[in-house]
Formats: structure tokens, C-alpha cells, sequence
């Protein structure tokens, strides 16, 4: 699940590096972030609640879009030069756990799984979980997306981006049986009383019966 989600937002931040070949770039223009989960057998997955971060600002550097840190991340020593390593949204997702900076927006999957950031100035972003009570879902790893990216034919650039994570759905919890009820001992209608006691108390009211008329006639021989 971790590689699907690192090799899908690699091949975003990739061509979006790619400038030579693509039509005029814009960087005052606005975008979107968009996801869509699934699960592995690709089934809608709803629920979640997601952060946003904008870890950097783009610029064109020698004909190559590239993207500086912005002041909440100034200080992170995470370098945006190689956007293929794959560690670097780890890094900066613990930096953001360390730091702890106002996320940009936050956004919760609907009924349909889809998730979407809206208005976004171009740049690089941070897209984060925050796990909470009641996911049908493992947490899913932070990753980067960019505004804009290239098409896959290099020939345009898109504004609004998307992607369709695959996460890992929970196994339903196990339901442990209770102990089995024994019999019910047998009551006494509409007393509720225990059967149990009454041949105890007979044989204790006979016992006593006996013992009594015993000693009546003791009592009748030394008389």
C-alpha cells in the first residue's frame, strides 16, 4: 500500500518537473488536489479526515519548474532539490508532527471516498491523515502532489490534479462467544421459587416430627 501510494505521487512530482516541452507555464493561476480512495480490490472507501500542507513555492530555475520551502518549512532542514527520494514526505510529515504548523486546509472523504482541496495557489503540497476513531482504513502514509503537473504526454500543464490512493481496509474485528447459560433449575410456578429446598425441608419437618414424638415418649416412660 505504501509503495502503490509513493510510486503514483512520484510519477505526479516527476512530470511535473517536465517544462521544456509543455505548454506556457502559469503560475498565478489557482488548482485543486483531488483523491479518490479505493481499496485493493478497487471498492470505494469512504470516511477519513485529511490535512493540507504548502511545503513549497514554485519557481522556474535553467527552464525547470522547482519549488523553495516556504516560511512554515524554513526550518525544517528537508532539502525539495530531489523531489524523487522517496523518504522526503515521510521527512517533512515528522517535521510537521515535531513543528507542529496550522495545516492549510482539512477535508473528509464523503460517502464516495473522494476528497478535494479547492483554490490552491500553484506549489508543492503535503497531504497528510489524521487517523481517528472508527476507520475502516490503516492510516495512510503522507504524500506530495503538485500545482501544476504536466499530462502524461508532457504536452500541457493541469491545474487540478488527482489521485487515487489505494489504502488497506481493516479486517472486521472478532467477535469472542460468552460463556454458555446452563439449565435452568426448574421453579415453582408464578413463585419463582427453587424446587431444590422442598424435599430438603421435608425431609428436615419428618426428622423433627420424629425427634418430637421420641421425646414425648421418654417423657411418658419416666413419668
Amino acid at each position: 500500500m505504501k509503495r502503490s501510494i509513493f510510486l503514483v505521487c512520484l510519477g505526479m512530482l516527476l512530470l511535473a518537473l517536465v517544462c521544456a516541452s509543455a505548454e506556457e507555464l502559469d503560475l498565478s493561476r489557482t488548482g485543486s488536489i483531488a483523491l479518490e480512495l479505493t481499496g485493493e480490490n478497487g471498492q470505494v472507501v469512504s470516511g477519513g479526515s485529511f490535512r493540507l500542507y504548502r511545503v513549497g513555492a514554485p519557481a522556474i530555475r535553467e527552464n525547470n519548474l522547482v519549488f523553495d520551502r516556504t516560511a512554515d518549512f524554513a526550518e525544517s532542514g528537508v532539502s525539495l532539490e530531489d523531489l524523487s527520494k522517496s523518504a522526503l514526505a515521510e521527512q517533512l510529515a515528522a517535521y510537521v508532527e515535531t513543528a507542529r504548523p496550522a495545516p492549510l486546509a482539512t477535508a473528509s472523504a464523503d460517502a464516495k471516498g473522494k476528497v478535494r482541496f479547492s483554490g490552491l495557489e500553484c506549489g508543492l503540497y503535503l497531504v497528510m491523515q489524521q487517523p481517528q476513531k472508527g476507520d475502516t482504513y490503516e492510516p495512510m502514509t503522507a504524500f506530495l502532489a503538485s500545482i501544476p503537473m504536466t499530462d502524461p504526454e508532457g504536452t500541457r500543464w493541469l491545474y487540478d490534479v488527482s489521485a487515487k490512493p489505494k489504502v488497506e481496509i481493516k479486517p472486521a474485528p472478532s467477535v469472542t462467544p460468552g460463556p454458555t447459560p446452563g439449565p435452568e433449575e426448574p421453579r415453582l410456578p408464578q413463585t419463582g421459587m427453587l424446587l431444590w429446598p422442598i424435599p430438603v425441608l421435608a425431609g428436615l419437618g419428618i426428622g423433627l416430627f420424629v425427634l418430637g414424638w421420641v421425646l414425648v415418649f421418654r417423657r411418658k416412660r419416666h413419668d
